[in-house]
Protein backbone atom coordinates (compact mmCIF):
# COMPACT_ATOMS: atom_id res chain seq x y z
CA UNK A 1 0.00 0.00 0.00
CA UNK A 2 2.72 2.04 0.20
CA UNK A 3 3.52 4.82 -2.58
CA UNK A 4 6.16 8.01 -2.91
CA UNK A 5 4.93 11.55 -4.50
CA UNK A 6 7.40 14.39 -5.30
CA UNK A 7 7.02 17.64 -3.75
CA UNK A 8 8.69 20.60 -4.78
CA UNK A 9 7.82 23.98 -3.81
CA UNK A 10 4.50 22.80 -1.90
CA UNK A 11 3.41 21.90 -5.31
CA UNK A 12 2.42 17.78 -5.97
CA UNK A 13 2.99 15.81 -8.75
CA UNK A 14 1.87 12.72 -8.68
CA UNK A 15 1.03 9.96 -11.71
CA UNK A 16 -2.13 7.66 -10.77
CA UNK A 17 -2.39 4.97 -12.51
CA UNK A 18 -5.08 1.74 -13.14
CA UNK A 19 -5.69 0.21 -9.42
CA UNK A 20 -8.64 -2.17 -8.06
CA UNK A 21 -10.06 -1.66 -5.04
CA UNK A 22 -9.91 -3.69 -2.12
CA UNK A 23 -12.53 -6.78 -1.16
CA UNK A 24 -13.98 -7.73 2.06
CA UNK A 25 -12.49 -11.10 3.12
CA UNK A 26 -14.57 -11.80 6.49
CA UNK A 27 -16.27 -9.88 9.50
CA UNK A 28 -15.67 -11.51 12.95
CA UNK A 29 -18.12 -10.50 15.47
CA UNK A 30 -16.73 -9.55 19.01
CA UNK A 31 -18.79 -9.83 21.96
CA UNK A 32 -17.50 -8.68 25.14
CA UNK A 33 -19.62 -9.09 28.76
CA UNK A 34 -22.55 -7.25 29.32
CA UNK A 35 -22.06 -3.40 30.07
CA UNK A 36 -18.37 -3.45 28.53
CA UNK A 37 -17.72 -1.86 25.36
CA UNK A 38 -14.53 -1.92 23.08
CA UNK A 39 -13.46 1.83 22.93
CA UNK A 40 -9.62 1.37 20.88
CA UNK A 41 -7.97 -0.67 19.18
CA UNK A 42 -3.88 -1.10 18.19
CA UNK A 43 -2.36 -2.96 15.82
CA UNK A 44 0.77 -4.89 17.52
CA UNK A 45 3.86 -5.83 16.25
CA UNK A 46 3.78 -9.37 15.75
CA UNK A 47 0.41 -9.07 13.49
CA UNK A 48 -1.85 -9.17 16.92
CA UNK A 49 -4.09 -6.71 18.10
CA UNK A 50 -4.43 -5.35 21.56
CA UNK A 51 -8.18 -4.30 22.90
CA UNK A 52 -9.32 -1.98 25.33
CA UNK A 53 -12.58 -2.09 26.85
CA UNK A 54 -14.46 0.28 29.31
CA UNK A 55 -18.00 -0.21 31.11
CA UNK A 56 -21.23 1.33 29.44
CA UNK A 57 -22.87 4.50 31.52
CA UNK A 58 -25.21 1.70 33.28
CA UNK A 59 -21.89 -0.07 34.71
CA UNK A 60 -19.62 2.71 35.42
CA UNK A 61 -17.99 2.45 38.71
CA UNK A 62 -15.22 4.68 40.41
CA UNK A 63 -11.89 3.98 40.03
CA UNK A 64 -13.28 2.80 36.79
CA UNK A 65 -12.11 -1.05 35.39
CA UNK A 66 -10.86 -1.13 31.83
CA UNK A 67 -10.07 -4.19 30.34
CA UNK A 68 -7.04 -4.68 28.11
CA UNK A 69 -7.14 -8.15 25.75
CA UNK A 70 -4.43 -9.39 23.02
CA UNK A 71 -6.70 -11.27 19.90
CA UNK A 72 -5.16 -12.62 17.09
CA UNK A 73 -4.50 -11.94 13.48
CA UNK A 74 -8.22 -13.36 13.26
CA UNK A 75 -9.12 -11.23 16.12
CA UNK A 76 -9.96 -14.28 18.67
CA UNK A 77 -9.16 -13.09 21.98
CA UNK A 78 -6.04 -15.23 23.75
CA UNK A 79 -5.41 -13.17 26.64
CA UNK A 80 -7.39 -10.85 29.42
CA UNK A 81 -6.37 -8.34 31.88
CA UNK A 82 -8.40 -5.98 33.74
CA UNK A 83 -6.82 -2.40 35.20
CA UNK A 84 -8.33 0.25 37.63
CA UNK A 85 -7.23 3.88 36.52
CA UNK A 86 -7.98 7.41 37.81
CA UNK A 87 -8.48 9.12 34.64
CA UNK A 88 -10.11 8.00 30.92
CA UNK A 89 -7.84 6.34 28.69
CA UNK A 90 -6.91 7.76 25.34
CA UNK A 91 -5.86 5.70 22.23
CA UNK A 92 -2.91 3.08 22.96
CA UNK A 93 0.38 3.80 21.36
CA UNK A 94 2.99 1.91 19.75
CA UNK A 95 6.22 1.71 21.34
CA UNK A 96 9.24 0.99 19.55
CA UNK A 97 9.93 -2.21 21.35
CA UNK A 98 6.49 -3.45 21.14
CA UNK A 99 4.99 -1.88 24.37
CA UNK A 100 2.29 -0.15 24.71
CA UNK A 101 1.56 2.74 26.28
CA UNK A 102 -1.50 3.82 27.66
CA UNK A 103 -2.12 7.60 28.89
CA UNK A 104 -5.00 8.85 30.58
CA UNK A 105 -6.96 11.88 31.56
CA UNK A 106 -5.03 12.52 34.84
CA UNK A 107 -1.75 12.18 32.95
CA UNK A 108 -0.66 8.97 34.18
CA UNK A 109 0.57 6.42 32.07
CA UNK A 110 0.33 2.66 32.12
CA UNK A 111 2.65 0.75 29.93
CA UNK A 112 2.30 -2.52 28.82
CA UNK A 113 3.94 -5.26 27.60
CA UNK A 114 3.38 -6.87 24.39
CA UNK A 115 1.32 -9.67 25.72
CA UNK A 116 -1.12 -6.92 27.76
CA UNK A 117 0.86 -7.41 31.25
CA UNK A 118 1.62 -4.31 33.15
CA UNK A 119 4.65 -3.09 33.93
CA UNK A 120 4.25 0.17 35.26
CA UNK A 121 2.38 3.18 35.97
CA UNK A 122 3.41 6.48 36.32
CA UNK A 123 1.99 8.68 39.09
CA UNK A 124 -0.95 10.90 38.09
CA UNK A 125 -1.35 14.77 38.97
CA UNK A 126 -3.92 16.17 40.60
CA UNK A 127 -5.71 18.36 37.94
CA UNK A 128 -7.15 16.52 34.87
CA UNK A 129 -7.48 17.61 31.66
CA UNK A 130 -10.84 18.84 30.45
CA UNK A 131 -12.00 18.65 27.18
CA UNK A 132 -10.96 16.83 24.20
CA UNK A 133 -7.83 14.97 25.27
CA UNK A 134 -4.69 13.72 23.09
CA UNK A 135 -1.50 11.40 23.53
CA UNK A 136 1.45 10.94 21.02
CA UNK A 137 4.49 9.18 20.67
CA UNK A 138 7.30 11.38 20.27
CA UNK A 139 10.56 10.15 17.53
CA UNK A 140 12.35 9.98 21.59
CA UNK A 141 9.85 7.31 22.84
CA UNK A 142 8.43 9.87 24.74
CA UNK A 143 4.53 10.45 25.62
CA UNK A 144 3.02 13.82 25.43
CA UNK A 145 -0.54 14.22 26.77
CA UNK A 146 -2.29 17.05 25.63
CA UNK A 147 -6.00 18.87 26.78
CA UNK A 148 -7.06 22.51 28.75
CA UNK A 149 -5.21 24.09 31.24
CA UNK A 150 -5.42 24.85 34.71
CA UNK A 151 -6.44 28.22 33.16
CA UNK A 152 -7.75 26.46 30.20
CA UNK A 153 -5.62 27.12 27.35
CA UNK A 154 -3.71 24.32 26.23
CA UNK A 155 -1.93 22.46 28.30
CA UNK A 156 1.26 19.64 27.64
CA UNK A 157 2.86 17.52 29.81
CA UNK A 158 5.76 15.11 28.56
CA UNK A 159 6.78 12.08 30.04
CA UNK A 160 9.68 9.19 29.15
CA UNK A 161 9.34 6.27 28.14
CA UNK A 162 10.38 4.74 32.23
CA UNK A 163 7.53 7.31 33.12
CA UNK A 164 9.31 10.04 34.73
CA UNK A 165 7.84 12.99 33.88
CA UNK A 166 9.79 15.40 31.83
CA UNK A 167 8.07 19.05 31.69
CA UNK A 168 5.01 20.97 31.44
CA UNK A 169 3.38 24.21 29.77
CA UNK A 170 0.36 25.76 29.01
CA UNK A 171 0.33 27.99 26.37
CA UNK A 172 -2.24 30.31 24.46
CA UNK A 173 -5.96 32.24 25.68
CA UNK A 174 -7.14 31.54 29.19
CA UNK A 175 -10.89 31.25 27.69
CA UNK A 176 -13.11 28.88 28.39
CA UNK A 177 -13.20 27.05 25.33
CA UNK A 178 -12.12 23.26 24.93
CA UNK A 179 -9.02 24.08 22.70
CA UNK A 180 -7.33 20.88 21.41
CA UNK A 181 -8.21 18.49 18.44
CA UNK A 182 -5.43 17.68 17.08
CA UNK A 183 -1.82 16.08 18.39
CA UNK A 184 1.04 15.08 16.12
CA UNK A 185 4.41 14.18 16.43
CA UNK A 186 7.17 16.45 14.66
CA UNK A 187 9.87 15.42 12.88
CA UNK A 188 12.05 17.17 15.17
CA UNK A 189 10.92 15.17 18.20
CA UNK A 190 8.62 17.58 19.48
CA UNK A 191 4.57 17.74 18.49
CA UNK A 192 2.31 19.69 16.67
CA UNK A 193 -1.07 20.76 18.24
CA UNK A 194 -3.89 21.61 16.71
CA UNK A 195 -6.83 24.13 18.31
CA UNK A 196 -8.33 27.25 19.31
CA UNK A 197 -5.40 28.71 21.40
CA UNK A 198 -4.37 30.85 19.42
CA UNK A 199 -3.75 35.01 19.76
CA UNK A 200 -6.04 37.54 20.50
CA UNK A 201 -9.27 35.68 20.55
CA UNK A 202 -8.41 32.15 20.80
CA UNK A 203 -8.16 32.09 16.78
CA UNK A 204 -7.66 28.11 15.44
CA UNK A 205 -3.82 27.50 14.95
CA UNK A 206 -0.92 24.64 14.56
CA UNK A 207 1.43 25.11 17.11
CA UNK A 208 4.90 23.65 16.79
CA UNK A 209 6.27 22.73 20.43
CA UNK A 210 10.15 21.82 20.86
CA UNK A 211 11.25 18.25 22.25
CA UNK A 212 11.99 20.61 25.22
CA UNK A 213 8.39 22.15 25.94
CA UNK A 214 9.49 25.66 23.91
CA UNK A 215 7.21 26.84 21.58
CA UNK A 216 8.86 27.64 18.10
CA UNK A 217 6.10 28.76 15.65
CA UNK A 218 2.77 29.05 14.66
CA UNK A 219 0.14 29.17 11.54
CA UNK A 220 -3.23 29.51 11.30
CA UNK A 221 -5.24 27.34 8.87
CA UNK A 222 -7.45 28.47 6.17
CA UNK A 223 -10.57 30.02 6.96
CA UNK A 224 -12.56 27.10 5.45
CA UNK A 225 -10.60 24.96 8.32
CA UNK A 226 -12.92 25.19 11.46
CA UNK A 227 -11.74 24.12 15.16
CA UNK A 228 -15.19 22.74 15.72
CA UNK A 229 -14.65 19.43 14.29
CA UNK A 230 -13.43 15.94 14.06
CA UNK A 231 -10.04 14.61 16.00
CA UNK A 232 -8.53 14.21 11.98
CA UNK A 233 -5.36 15.85 11.95
CA UNK A 234 -2.03 14.84 10.77
CA UNK A 235 1.63 15.81 10.38
CA UNK A 236 2.23 14.19 6.66
CA UNK A 237 6.08 13.42 6.46
CA UNK A 238 6.22 14.91 3.53
CA UNK A 239 5.45 18.54 4.58
CA UNK A 240 2.40 19.94 5.89
CA UNK A 241 -0.60 18.81 7.50
CA UNK A 242 -4.28 17.21 6.58
CA UNK A 243 -7.04 18.29 8.61
CA UNK A 244 -10.54 16.87 8.69
CA UNK A 245 -13.58 18.99 10.18
CA UNK A 246 -17.11 18.30 11.34
CA UNK A 247 -18.78 21.27 10.66
CA UNK A 248 -22.20 20.53 12.53
CA UNK A 249 -21.40 18.64 15.72
CA UNK A 250 -23.04 14.96 14.85
CA UNK A 251 -23.04 15.17 11.09
CA UNK A 252 -19.90 13.55 10.69
CA UNK A 253 -16.61 14.36 8.55
CA UNK A 254 -17.55 16.77 5.95
CA UNK A 255 -14.20 18.17 4.57
CA UNK A 256 -10.70 17.03 4.87
CA UNK A 257 -8.04 19.66 3.57
CA UNK A 258 -4.33 19.46 3.10
CA UNK A 259 -2.20 22.17 3.86
CA UNK A 260 1.39 23.12 3.49
CA UNK A 261 4.08 23.90 6.39
CA UNK A 262 3.30 27.60 5.60
CA UNK A 263 -0.34 27.19 6.43
CA UNK A 264 -1.28 27.66 2.59
CA UNK A 265 -4.78 25.43 1.39
CA UNK A 266 -3.25 23.06 -1.28
CA UNK A 267 -6.59 20.70 -1.61
CA UNK A 268 -9.93 20.66 -0.46
CA UNK A 269 -12.54 17.60 -0.90
CA UNK A 270 -15.62 18.20 0.74
CA UNK A 271 -18.36 15.29 2.08
CA UNK A 272 -21.78 17.33 2.37
CA UNK A 273 -23.55 15.70 5.24
CA UNK A 274 -26.94 14.00 4.99
CA UNK A 275 -30.45 14.03 5.82
CA UNK A 276 -30.84 12.62 9.31
CA UNK A 277 -26.68 11.95 9.76
CA UNK A 278 -26.52 9.19 7.67
CA UNK A 279 -24.38 8.51 4.75
CA UNK A 280 -21.33 9.63 6.50
CA UNK A 281 -17.74 9.60 7.46
CA UNK A 282 -16.90 8.58 11.11
CA UNK A 283 -13.76 7.02 10.84
CA UNK A 284 -10.62 7.84 9.17
CA UNK A 285 -6.66 6.93 9.16
CA UNK A 286 -3.66 7.70 6.96
CA UNK A 287 -2.30 4.48 5.90
CA UNK A 288 0.24 3.83 3.64
CA UNK A 289 0.01 7.19 1.87
CA UNK A 290 -3.67 7.50 1.56
CA UNK A 291 -6.25 8.61 3.70
CA UNK A 292 -8.94 6.17 4.45
CA UNK A 293 -12.36 6.99 5.23
CA UNK A 294 -14.98 4.80 6.76
CA UNK A 295 -19.17 5.15 7.30
CA UNK A 296 -22.52 4.13 6.70
CA UNK A 297 -24.60 4.33 3.42
CA UNK A 298 -27.34 5.20 5.35
CA UNK A 299 -29.15 1.85 3.54
CA UNK A 300 -30.56 -1.45 4.90
CA UNK A 301 -31.39 -4.47 3.64
CA UNK A 302 -32.24 -7.93 4.04
CA UNK A 303 -29.18 -8.35 4.83
CA UNK A 304 -28.17 -6.01 7.03
CA UNK A 305 -26.53 -2.00 7.14
CA UNK A 306 -24.33 -0.72 4.73
CA UNK A 307 -20.51 0.10 4.97
CA UNK A 308 -18.58 2.05 2.78
CA UNK A 309 -15.00 2.91 2.11
CA UNK A 310 -13.52 5.51 0.23
CA UNK A 311 -9.66 6.90 -0.40
CA UNK A 312 -8.17 9.47 -1.42
CA UNK A 313 -3.99 10.28 -1.91
CA UNK A 314 -2.10 12.57 -0.64
CA UNK A 315 -2.62 14.75 -3.96
CA UNK A 316 -6.34 15.10 -2.68
CA UNK A 317 -7.46 12.93 -5.86
CA UNK A 318 -10.03 9.88 -4.78
CA UNK A 319 -8.62 6.27 -5.69
CA UNK A 320 -11.38 3.91 -4.94
CA UNK A 321 -14.64 3.61 -2.98
CA UNK A 322 -16.71 0.32 -1.68
CA UNK A 323 -19.60 -0.73 -0.02
CA UNK A 324 -20.57 -3.74 1.72
CA UNK A 325 -23.37 -4.83 4.25
CA UNK A 326 -23.03 -5.62 7.70
CA UNK A 327 -24.80 -6.66 10.23
CA UNK A 328 -27.04 -4.23 12.26
CA UNK A 329 -26.85 -0.97 13.00
CA UNK A 330 -22.42 -0.24 12.70
CA UNK A 331 -20.38 2.90 13.39
CA UNK A 332 -16.96 2.78 12.07
CA UNK A 333 -14.66 4.27 15.18
CA UNK A 334 -11.09 3.14 13.65
CA UNK A 335 -9.42 1.60 10.73
CA UNK A 336 -6.27 -0.03 10.99
CA UNK A 337 -3.21 -1.59 9.44
CA UNK A 338 -3.63 -5.72 8.66
CA UNK A 339 -0.50 -7.68 8.59
CA UNK A 340 -0.82 -8.54 4.81
CA UNK A 341 -1.03 -5.27 3.81
CA UNK A 342 -5.08 -4.85 3.58
CA UNK A 343 -6.92 -2.84 6.33
CA UNK A 344 -9.21 -3.87 9.31
CA UNK A 345 -12.69 -1.50 10.10
CA UNK A 346 -13.69 -1.38 13.57
CA UNK A 347 -17.14 -0.33 14.02
CA UNK A 348 -19.46 -0.66 16.79
CA UNK A 349 -22.87 -2.04 16.54
CA UNK A 350 -26.17 -2.45 18.69
CA UNK A 351 -28.17 -5.00 18.67
CA UNK A 352 -31.66 -3.21 20.11
CA UNK A 353 -33.08 -6.80 21.14
CA UNK A 354 -30.28 -7.35 23.29
CA UNK A 355 -30.21 -4.87 25.67
CA UNK A 356 -26.61 -2.93 27.45
CA UNK A 357 -24.48 -5.87 25.27
CA UNK A 358 -22.74 -4.27 22.50
CA UNK A 359 -20.76 -5.97 19.45
CA UNK A 360 -17.72 -5.16 17.62
CA UNK A 361 -17.25 -5.60 14.35
CA UNK A 362 -13.54 -6.16 12.74
CA UNK A 363 -14.37 -6.08 8.62
CA UNK A 364 -11.04 -6.93 6.92
CA UNK A 365 -10.46 -5.64 3.58
CA UNK A 366 -7.93 -7.45 0.93
CA UNK A 367 -4.96 -4.98 0.06
CA UNK A 368 -5.46 -2.93 -3.20
CA UNK A 369 -4.12 -4.32 -5.96
CA UNK A 370 -2.36 -2.98 -9.10
CA UNK A 371 0.22 0.06 -9.04
CA UNK A 372 -1.09 3.04 -7.90
CA UNK A 373 0.80 6.76 -7.76
CA UNK A 374 4.55 7.51 -8.05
Amino acid sequence: MRRSCLFLSEAVFCVVTAFAQPRMEWIREVTMAKGEEIVAVQTLNAGSYLLITDRTEAARTSPRPYTVCIADSAFQIVRRHTYSLAGRPLDPLLMPDGRVALATTLYEVLMLSPTGDSLWTSPKLEEHFTGPCRAVLTLDASVVIGGSGKQKGLRLVKLSSGGKQLWQREFGMKTESQPLLGLASAPDGGVFAYGSFGPGTGECVIMHVSAAGDSLSSISPPPSTSCDGLDVFWSLPESGFLIGSEGNAGAGLTRIVRIGADGTKLWEQVYPPSSGHQQNFWATAVIGGRCILAGDTGITDTTGRGLRLSAINMAGQPLWKTAVSVPHLSIPFDILPAPDGGIVVAATSYNPDAQDVWTTLFIKFSAESGIHTK
